[in-house]
């Protein structure tokens, strides 16, 4: 079906041809050819419920949609849990979470704008000159498994220019 060919279409770049829509008022021939770029997808067939058509009762509804352990838990927010998971996969990340369990609540703040080197105002922590360590807290996420993780450290003169941060 479609999430097959959707997967696979940039593979077989010659079973890929032209068409001449002629649905919804058509349009030309020239806007159906592709490269193999073009058809690159990851598509995904999220069946609901075993009935084509569950009883509303097992929907769910908007109530605390993100947790499942909610009454308003079901297969439409179920399914929003999964595709946010699913966007969430397309970039990996990581996010400093607490320095000396000084805990930072607003390393990633969804649909928020940052300007470049913005962290240098949202981000720094003072450390003492003297400290012996600094125990320092992360999370990495759009992953499904993490096999290891590293820190690395700098100071920011060290490597201005090479690294940035938002």
């Amino acid at each position: 079906g479609m999430e097959d060919w959707a997967y696979a279409g940039s593979w077989t770049p010659d079973k890929v041809t032209p068409c001449e829509p002629r649905q919804f008022g058509g349009y030309p021939k020239e806007k159906t050819k592709y490269n193999n770029s073009t058809l690159r997808v990851f598509n995904m067939l999220i069946e609901t419920s075993n009935k084509k058509e569950p009883k509303a009762k097992y929907l769910g509804s908007s109530l605390d949609v993100l947790n499942r352990d909610t009454t308003g838990n079901g297969h439409v927010s179920r399914n929003i849990r999964l595709a946010l998971l699913a966007a969430e996969m397309v970039e990996p990340y990581v996010s400093i979470v607490a320095v000396n369990k000084l805990a930072l609540t607003d390393d990633i703040v969804p649909l928020v704008q940052r300007a470049p080197k913005s962290c240098m105002d949202t981000k720094a922590v003072m450390v003492a000159k003297n400290a012996k360590e600094v125990d320092i807290e992360w999370t990495v996420g759009g992953s499904m498994t993490v096999d290891e993780t590293k820190l690395w450290y700098a100071k920011w003169d060290e490597v201005a220019g090479a690294v940035d941060c938002w």
